[in-house]
């Protein structure tokens, strides 16, 4: 839900600056059909028949991995595009932080209390997958690379409510700039020039 805010908000931002999304056509992103995939297999992981399967390395945290490295290899292919650094580094800090602790990103039951996800500390145990994400519970202070994980909160905002990591916020800023750049310039004869 966050990126989506962050989408429609630079979008709205762009076009209050003069900016056209009509613009945002003339982008030419190499292998621009990655991402997509990407997404799609997170969806698939979230909310299909394996979303409570949290054993690490398991066949959906394995895809989960996958459709980081399906962005990091898309922001490759893509560097010049203003933005779009500050994307692939973010997504690097979670595929490693995903990478080291089995495949899922950890979380703690104190974030989601205070952003209002879930009910009581209680009402998961660790090891757990926390219903319809790609976080698994951890206790306090356990995981690797735990300042990595999702420690950031919107906290109880109904359903804007949400955790993310450090990583999250970097692809969030990376994913405004990426629009604005597009929406304001179009992008497509100063990235022609620059690949010549």
């Amino acid at each position: 839900m966050p990126f989506i805010i962050v989408a429609v908000l630079s979008g709205a931002i762009g076009l209050l600056r003069g900016g056209r999304i009509y613009n945002l056509t003339h982008l030419s992103i190499r292998w621009s059909g990655l991402p997509l995939l990407a997404l799609g297999v997170q969806l698939f992981v979230i909310y299909g028949p394996a979303r409570a399967d949290a054993r690490s390395f398991g066949l959906p945290a394995l895809m989960i991995l996958g459709s980081y490295a399906l962005l990091v290899f898309t922001v490759l292919a893509n560097w010049r595009i203003p933005g779009m650094m500050l994307l692939g580094v973010g997504a690097a800090l979670n595929l490693l932080v995903i990478l080291l602790n089995g495949g899922w990103m950890p979380v703690t039951a104190e974030h989601l209390v205070a952003a209002g996800l879930l009910s009581s500390p209680t009402a998961l145990e660790p090891g757990q997958r926390v219903p319809f994400s790609k976080d698994v519970l951890v206790a306090r202070h356990e995981g690797y690379l735990s300042w990595l994980s999702d420690v950031f909160m919107i906290s109880k905002a109904g359903p804007l409510s949400a955790v993310f990591s450090l990583g999250d916020g970097l692809m969030m800023l990376g994913l405004y700039w990426i629009i604005q750049y597009g929406i304001m310039r179009g992008g497509g004869d100063d990235l022609q020039a620059a690949r010549s």
